[in-house]
């Protein structure tokens, strides 16, 4: 067990929908809205970036502990994220692009394997597991799926 490989907390925002947030915090709503998802730090919670942090020091022990050997890492929705976003170099337009077009399954697994160039490459991403389905809000109103 890990604790850098928690789920993103999502502080006071944590168990409500967007409605709900709009609805209960409607300040924390327009924040988000104006910083844009990846930077948005909810009050008691992390943004994107503070994850992505949180998983740079883990590849840094895995790199450490276990190099040339295989690592299993298990974990939730904005860290997998975030380790794509720092193991292929991605800007925030694409990863978030791909957040929203490829939602992670719930049991999925996704997967890499070195390069010539001691880099890893994307094998499989958001390969389900059986039959459990995607966890995903409904857009909003006026939103795009």
């Amino acid at each position: 067990m890990d604790e850098r490989l928690r789920e993103r907390d999502l502080g006071v925002m944590d168990g409500f929908t967007r409605k709900g947030i709009e609805a209960q915090f409607p300040e924390e709503a327009e924040r988000r809205t104006r910083l844009g998802k990846f930077y948005h730090r909810p009050a008691g919670g992390e943004s994107w970036c503070d994850v992505a942090l949180r998983i740079r020091s883990v590849l840094a022990d895995i790199r450490a502990e276990y190099d040339g050997e295989n690592v299993w890492v298990f974990s939730h929705q904005a860290t997998i994220m975030s380790f794509r976003y720092v193991l292929e170099s991605l800007d925030e337009p694409t990863l978030l692009t791909i957040d929203a077009e490829q939602p992670l399954p719930n049991c999925s697994m996704t997967s890499y394997e070195p390069d010539d160039d001691g880099g890893l490459d994307l094998i499989r991403y958001a390969a389900a597991v059986g039959d459990a389905p995607t966890t995903r809000e409904p857009p909003a109103d006026g939103e795009g799926a």
